[in-house]
């Protein structure tokens, strides 16, 4: 899927649907596999703003990067055209670091609904956006959860200093202000 934004709107909404079909599977895999291997409990990982920081406190030092992009069997299906086929961001991820990222944004995303009202889940319309054709959250915010969370992942790897145990926390309470200031003076929400 190199070429994202040429996509029709039928094959942009089969992608969705696609995208949105694996959603429960991958979240849930993704919470019990984060309890498993020690982080916080399914229980504690409730969608709630507080749950963002001990997920990421104990997340983002576990993410890397490799030498070569994993196999595409363990490649989810945003893979390629979000990172091997991207000229900004052709950076290998370890196989777990993938996971870890596939879950999280699903995650992020849910947390968001749960936080902002009147937000959901949809394929970007806006042919001028960055997100043209990708799944994004709309309503009263505008938002790209899986690019977040990207960025959020190499900042972290690449030891930013923007970076910080309450990273996901700062990124939503974004756009809880972005959907305060829309519901005070409706009109284009900005993305982010």
């Amino acid at each position: 899927m190199e070429n994202f934004d040429k996509l029709t709107k039928k094959n942009a909404q089969a992608f969705f649907e696609v995208y949105m079909e694996r959603k429960d599977a991958v979240l849930d895999g993704f919470r019990q596999s984060v309890e498993k291997n020690g982080g916080p409990s399914k229980d504690e990982l409730n969608f709630s703003s507080e749950s963002l920081i001990p997920l990421w406190m104990w997340l983002w030092p576990k993410l890397e990067l490799c030498e070569n992009h994993p196999d595409i069997a363990d490649r989810p299906i945003w893979y390629d055209f979000q990172i091997t086929n991207n000229p900004h961001c052709n950076t290998p991820l370890t196989k777990d670091t993938v996971r870890w990222i596939d879950g999280l944004a699903y995650y992020f995303g849910e947390t968001v609904i749960r936080n902002i009202p009147n937000v959901y889940w949809t394929v970007c319309s806006d042919k001028n956006a960055f997100h043209y054709n990708k799944p994004v959250l709309s309503g009263n915010i505008f938002a790209y959860p899986l690019h977040n969370m990207i960025i959020c992942a190499l900042q972290a790897i690449d030891k930013s200093p923007i970076n910080s145990d309450k990273r996901l926390l700062e990124v939503l309470e974004i756009l809880i202000n972005d959907a305060r200031k829309y519901l005070e003076e409706p009109g284009e929400s900005k993305c982010i």
